[in-house]
């Protein structure tokens, strides 16, 4: 049997339209962990390589040792969580058709 590797147009376009999702996730990821990934370092470099104390240098400024972490940690994170739904709203047209009817359902029985 010949498999054929033919793709139509219509698969390309579907897989670019994939591509772009993952890529959009993936960066959306990246932007809401890289300042916990940087905070880790300049801890680790900081306390356990350079003074091997805690609080350090850097953390003694009242911003750093109270607010970054729970900024880097809980908020960032939580941002993280509730942009992944608008993006799949944003990228995902049967989705966003699903929600709307679902939303205009709710509408009525409530009236």
């Amino acid at each position: 049997a010949v498999v054929s590797t033919q793709s139509t147009g219509d698969d390309d376009k579907a897989r670019k339209r994939v591509t772009v999702t993952m890529s959009l996730f993936t960066a959306l990821s990246l932007m809401c962990n890289t300042p916990l990934f940087i905070n880790y370092l300049v801890y680790i470099v900081d306390c356990n390589i350079i003074n091997y104390v805690y609080p350090s240098r850097i953390y003694k400024n009242k911003f750093m040792y109270s607010y970054i972490w729970p900024i880097t940690e809980i908020y960032f994170m939580a941002l993280n969580s509730a942009l992944n739904p608008m993006l799949y709203l944003f990228r995902m047209e049967r989705l966003r058709a699903w929600t709307v009817k679902k939303c205009q359902i709710v509408k009525i029985s409530n009236s």
